[in-house]
């Protein structure tokens, strides 16, 4: 009746010193990495590496979208404010615009054309540093 339910279960005997010794030295052995660490350590460097050329494809892929967004949008509106402007000098065409709306049209253009392709380059493109 060795198996028996009412018997206890095997205690095991108290660790004596020398076999805590043993098993320190065996995790004191650990404290270099094996073959198998120093390959999870470079699997995980090479996913960190895909996932980051991944994200500045992604990144540049983006500043080439909304670049080339903005660009037209610039684009369009110098040819609108261009159209006005002519529109407005011609003189068989009955449409004319105040002195100061041109003034502001003109000067409005300017500042949107500089202002607009430094924060784009500065928003898109960085300063030169990487921010990663």
């Amino acid at each position: 009746m060795s198996n028996s339910p009412n018997k206890e279960p095997h205690k095991s005997e108290p660790l004596g010193l020398s076999a805590i010794e043993a098993g320190l030295s065996a995790v004191r052995g650990k404290g270099t990495p094996d073959e198998n660490d120093v390959m999870e350590v470079s699997d995980l460097e090479d996913d960190r590496l895909r996932e980051e050329i991944a994200n500045l494809k992604s990144d540049r892929k983006l500043r080439e979208k909304y670049g080339d967004r903005i660009l037209r949008f610039l684009e369009w509106y110098a040819i609108g404010v261009g159209a006005l402007i002519v529109l407005s000098g011609v003189s068989f065409i009955p449409f004319s615009l105040p002195e100061t709306a041109l003034v502001t049209l003109v000067g409005s253009t300017a500042i949107a054309a500089i202002g607009l392709v430094g924060f784009v380059a500065k928003g898109l493109f960085g300063n030169g540093k990487n921010s990663h």
